[in-house]
């Protein structure tokens, strides 16, 4: 089993100028830190699209040039999109934080939608179980942060599967991915991979992704090429 190095370095900075614009009006305010009743000061939706690297896995993220951020009141930016941040931050269970934020937790980020599901098919035959147009989400493995369960906890910087700080990575299947694990995704990325070869390794597929929102939203997304896949230790 080898070891999967999990990354959005490369995905960071790409959507960098969307959290580091040069417009007071699209920054948040605060100096080194500022007070505030939530953890997360700033959620963000868009289209989304499929980045091929690194080579060992694909990565669900918005077009950089589609993305409307909402951001909390205490930040003192962009007033018109406050009420839909008190709507995001209510849902997810994040009012009570009342504490201190540094610079970095203040641009942190989130996806604004929460997901139900998450699901892949292909063009092509990947295998003899799995033909083309069928559901692959057995052999998908998903990766991504959240800081749900941080937040769900009370703030605890302590709670037991927090991964990186404050944040639980996952990496599971498709197929068994809850709504409550699809939470509070950090926006640099949903990455995925696949655990075994197509019957063809050079074969191109598109491979469809479709995510279902909270809300009942459905997200559809393509991707095309030699799909990544490879059998990886756990992370975290």
């Amino acid at each position: 089993m080898k070891k999967l190095v999990y990354t959005f370095a490369l995905l960071a900075a790409i959507t960098f100028v969307a959290c580091s614009s040069d417009s007071e009006g699209e920054r948040p305010i605060g100096g080194d830190g500022m007070k505030s009743a939530y953890y997360i000061v700033n959620y963000a939706e868009g289209e989304f699209a499929v980045l091929q690297t690194p080579e060992h896995y694909w990565t669900l993220s918005y077009v950089p040039s589609s993305i409307k951020q909402y951001y909390s009141p205490e930040s003192n930016v962009s007033p018109e999109t406050w009420d839909v941040f008190k709507r995001i931050a209510l849902r997810n269970g994040d009012t009570g934080y009342d504490g201190f934020l540094d610079e970095g937790e203040m641009n942190r980020c989130c996806f604004a939608d929460n997901f139900r599901s998450i699901h892949f098919v292909s063009d092509a035959d990947w295998d003899a179980a799995h033909p083309a147009g069928s559901s692959l989400d057995d052999i998908v493995t998903v990766m991504f942060s959240t800081y749900a369960p941080f937040v769900q906890s009370g703030y605890d910087r302590n709670a037991s599967g927090l991964s990186w700080g404050v944040r639980t990575v996952y990496q599971h299947h498709a197929s068994v991915l809850t709504e409550k694990e699809m939470a509070m995704i950090d926006w640099e990325g949903i990455g995925f991979y696949f655990d075994t070869a197509p019957d063809d390794p050079t074969q191109v597929h598109t491979i469809t992704v479709t995510l279902q929102t909270v809300d009942g939203e459905t997200l559809s997304v393509t991707g095309r090429g030699t799909p990544p896949w490879g059998d990886y230790e756990p992370i975290g």
